[in-house]
């Protein structure tokens, strides 16, 4: 079972609300369809996956009374991020409010299980700011010590495209959809910055690991 819990930097990364699925992995019924986009290698940059896949993948985070507690029947799906490292993160929100929720399920032999999540309370995205981090959060593996690393964010026009400059240089490219984005990565390095972009490529803004504006 992999808990979520905020990154330790000297600072907090981000207030955060997360939920641990159970105390056991739970299995996805039914068909999932090819877990090749999700079984693979982790990418840097995200990929695509069948529909089946994420059609399974939100019928298992809307499932039971755990997944009850991560998505309230309220909440609408947006988008799947995909980027293979046995994981698949759904983000649902709310169609009138901020208030949203994210799932997560990795690929266990060949199947998807439900192994945790993260409901947020309504926050609106703060008039004088183009970007939000929302959170960022370590994963916790009994035994094993930190593991990959997890966030998310909102953002506002005009910014279409969202990058992490991971502190060794990494570049990671966030799934990014209808004002949110949503990426992770393996090595769990919790010093980063976040840009956002205009349709012209051009940097619209930078926050740093604790949402604060890069000087």
């Amino acid at each position: 079972m992999t808990r979520w819990r905020p990154a330790a930097l000297g600072t907090m990364l981000a207030a955060v609300s997360l939920v641990g699925a159970a105390c056991q992995a739970m299995p996805v019924p039914g068909p999932t369809g090819d877990v090749a986009a999700v079984a693979g290698p982790w990418q840097p940059r995200p990929v695509e996956a069948p529909r089946e896949l994420i059609r399974a993948g939100e019928a298992a985070c809307r499932a039971g009374s755990v997944a009850e507690r991560m998505v309230p029947a309220g909440h609408r799906f947006q988008f799947a991020d995909v980027r293979g490292g046995g994981r698949l993160r759904l983000l649902f929100a709310h169609p009138a409010k901020s208030e949203h929720s994210l799932c997560d399920l990795r690929v266990v032999g060949g199947r998807l299980e439900l192994v945790g999540g993260g409901h947020y309370p309504d926050e609106p995205h703060p008039l004088n700011r183009a970007i939000r981090l929302v959170s960022a959060a370590a994963s916790v593996r009994r035994g094993a010590g930190p593991g990959e690393l997890t966030m998310h964010g909102s953002t506002r026009a005009p910014i279409v495209s969202v990058r992490v400059v991971l502190a060794d240089g990494t570049i990671v490219t966030p799934s990014v959809a209808k004002g949110w984005f949503v990426t992770w990565w393996p090595s769990g390095e919790a010093v980063f910055r976040i840009e956002g972009r205009d349709a012209q490529g051009a940097l619209i803004a930078e926050v740093d690991q604790c949402g604060r504006a890069c000087p």
